[in-house]
Formats: structure tokens, C-alpha cells, sequence
């Protein structure tokens, strides 16, 4: 799944829902032999981050660590198996998750204080209105 799949995630857990698992069940999709661009890779690597970030059932300290940190550590490790192309990389969604701080914290806010879409908690759910 990608970062908003990962984000409803979250806020489900966050509100008190659980999700559950199919074993049985079937997905298919059209790019599973679809070769990916290290471009694409990499946005896919930054968006992973930013979810890490606003997740609301970490501290800000364990988003900082899972995002900021994480990527940092990305690129260190890269540079340390001599790819500092990947490396240098790795430092760019280091500084573009960085510039997002602020939007990171309004989310966060928001995430822990409003319900989301299509997301309400338990007790505010009205059954008879669906």
C-alpha cells in the first residue's frame, strides 16, 4: 500500500480500531512486472518518510527518529558502501522532509484532534444515518 493507505492506517489504530488480514483473499495489480524508476523509488521512499512523520502513535520524537533520522541514516549508509549518488540522494528527502516540518506538525495536530475522512471513532459513529 502507499503513504495514504499507510496514514488511514494509522489514524485507525490511533482512534482505537484494529485491521484485520484475508489470508484467502486475491489483489491484483497491472505493475507488478512494471520495472520502477530510481525516480519513482525514491519519491516512493519520501512519501514512506512523510507517513513515518505524521503518524500520530509516535511521539515526536519517535516520528522525528523514524523520519528524519531514518533517511539521514539512509544516506550515511549509502555513502558508507560507496554509492554517494544514492547517498546524496537520501540527503535531498532528508532536507525536504525537513522543510515540511511545519506542515508535519499541523497534520500531526490534526490527525490527533479531528477525525479524519471516512474515519470516525466508535462512539460518534451514528449507524442508522449510513
Amino acid at each position: 500500500h502507499y503513504g495514504e493507505d499507510g496514514d488511514y492506517v494509522n489514524r485507525m489504530k490511533y482512534r482505537g480500531w484494529k485491521t484485520g488480514y484475508a489470508g484467502n483473499a486475491l489483489g491484483y495489480h497491472c505493475r507488478e512486472n512494471r520495472p520502477v524508476s530510481r525516480e519513482k523509488f525514491l519519491y516512493a521512499e519520501y512519501v514512506y518518510f512523510l507517513t513515518e512523520a505524521v503518524n500520530p502513535n509516535y511521539s515526536l520524537p519517535e516520528a522525528f527518529a523514524f523520519s528524519i533520522l531514518a533517511a539521514l541514516k539512509k544516506s550515511l549508509t549509502a555513502c558508507l558502501k560507496s554509492d554517494g549518488k544514492t547517498g546524496f540522494e537520501y540527503l535531498k528527502i532528508t532536507r525536504k522532509l525537513l522543510r515540511q516540518t511545519g506542515a508535519v506538525m499541523k497534520t500531526r495536530r490534526s490527525s490527533r484532534r479531528e477525525e479524519g475522512a471516512f474515519l470516525y471513532s466508535k462512539e460518534n459513529l451514528n449507524t442508522s444515518s449510513l
